[in-house]
């Protein structure tokens, strides 16, 4: 019996070794690197991450400074664009009558309210938080921009409380009308008017339309008598199937073929009376000129025809003295209108 019991007590010894060797916690597979030793290393690293990721705030940080001052810079130039006036716009009329008049009576201006364009929102980011370990560091403030030239006085959101503003300009000086009487020659209505405002009733929306301003009431109703008795109305009265009619003045100021009905009675009769010929083509209306010329028939006419001798006509100064359409022109003319013989 003893030599049994003996036999035994050996293997609980061996079971209690390994109960203890299981209660052992086990070794970290890594070696050395994680002894007290190498917690220097670690904490490099974590140092070394932990100043990229500011790195890279700072980055953003940055790029947030140069969109508000972009911004800011576009804002200001769109709110300068704003003052600046307008182009003055093209008249169609002018092209087929170059005179400018003044209007009859003093009209106060009336412009509409300014919109306020409001500053543009300044960007401001939230510094990181800083950890334990690492001390606060500065942030920088983001640009903000001037707001001086911004109208401290913005309307509140809500329902307008009033219309339309309207604001008034004081009265110019009153100037000295530039024309007294003008003549129109082709319009809706034809005859001599004292008011602008009868002459663009008759003239408006036409752009063939004929008239002229004078300096005074007399000269206005001498050249539409001059117009009308020499029967220069009904050619104007004309209006071929497009375009405008060549005209030959073989009777007027200066002689010669013309282009519409404006050229003829600015160049060709100054306004005043004149033999007239209508044609729909420019060849025949060379030919025509020609042959008139040939039979001695063409006449140059003084400009004292409108009792003055010196008449402001589409803003420029022509003289008395024209001179007719010359030889070198003439044979040009003619040599175009020869038949091949």
């Amino acid at each position: 019996m003893d030599s049994i019991f003996q036999a035994k007590k050996p293997i609980h010894k061996d079971k209690g070794k390994q109960r203890a060797d299981n209660k052992r916690p086990a070794r970290p597979a890594g070696g050395d690197s994680f002894r007290p030793g190498n917690s220097a290393a670690v904490a490099a690293s974590l140092l070394d991450k932990q100043q990229q990721h500011e790195k890279c705030h700072q980055r953003i940080t940055d790029l947030v400074q140069e969109i508000g001052s972009l911004l800011a810079l576009e804002a200001e130039t769109s709110v300068n664009a704003e003052d600046e006036p307008e182009p003055p716009s093209s008249d169609d009329e002018s092209l087929n009558n170059s005179e400018f008049y003044d209007t009859d009576g003093e009209t106060e201006l009336i412009q509409p309210p300014s919109h306020l364009r409001a500053p543009p929102p300044s960007y401001q980011l939230s510094p990181p938080k800083a950890s334990p370990s690492t001390p606060k560091r500065s942030t920088r403030t983001p640009f903000q921009p001037n707001t001086s030239h911004f109208p401290t006085n913005l309307p509140v959101a809500g329902p307008s409380t009033s219309g339309h503003a309207s604001v008034t300009t004081p009265r110019a000086q009153r100037q000295p009308k530039k024309w007294e009487a003008y003549a129109v020659y082709k319009g809706k209505r034809i005859g001599v008017f004292k008011q602008w405002s009868s002459v663009l009733s008759s003239v408006s929306q036409d752009s063939h339309a004929v008239y002229k301003g004078f300096q005074s009431s007399n000269l206005a109703h001498q050249s539409f008598d001059l117009v009308r008795t020499s029967g220069i109305l009904e050619l104007l009265a004309y209006t071929p199937l497009t375009g405008e009619p060549w005209f030959v003045v073989t009777r007027g100021v200066a002689p010669g073929v013309y282009y519409g009905y404006y050229a003829m009675m600015r160049d060709g009769l100054y306004w005043a009376s004149g033999a007239v010929h209508v044609s729909n083509t420019k060849a025949d209306a060379d030919a025509l000129f020609v042959n008139e010329f040939m039979s001695h028939n063409v006449v140059t006419l003084p400009c004292e025809n409108i009792g003055s001798s010196d008449l402001e006509v589409a803003g420029l100064r022509v003289k008395a003295s024209m001179n007719p359409i010359s030889k070198k022109v003439f044979y040009e003319i003619f040599l175009e209108a020869k038949p091949d013989v």
